[in-house]
């Protein structure tokens, strides 16, 4: 499964959209078939976090300094632990930063 916080223009299959985040956390995690992809920004992450529904995320960190722009993550005043599972290289200079997420951390 796909979560998204954008439209798919050509989606390959059926596609549902949702806007009760709580009720789409309940049927994701009564699912037993795998693990869901999310494809969002920092709100829908942060949604997510909030409410200790991801379990890892990953960061990709381009080697561009652009003065300004949004921040990764909306100021909510949430806090969580992040422990590294993995960094690798990439092409460029990039770096893919695999994070577990620590749901013992209250924020």
């Amino acid at each position: 499964m796909i979560v998204t916080s954008r439209p798919i223009p050509a989606p390959k299959g059926r596609l549902e959209t949702r806007s009760d985040v709580e009720e789409l956390i309940a049927e994701l995690r009564a699912l037993d078939d795998g693990d869901v992809w999310m494809l969002g920004g920092g709100q829908l992450q942060m949604a997510f976090i909030e409410r200790r529904a991801l379990a890892e995320i990953e960061i990709y960190v381009m080697p561009e300094l652009l003065g300004s722009g949004k921040p990764l993550f909306p100021a909510t005043g949430f806090r969580a632990g992040l422990r590294l599972l993995q960094a690798t290289a990439l092409d460029r200079g990039c770096v893919r930063l695999h994070y577990a997420l620590d749901h013992t951390a209250r924020g």
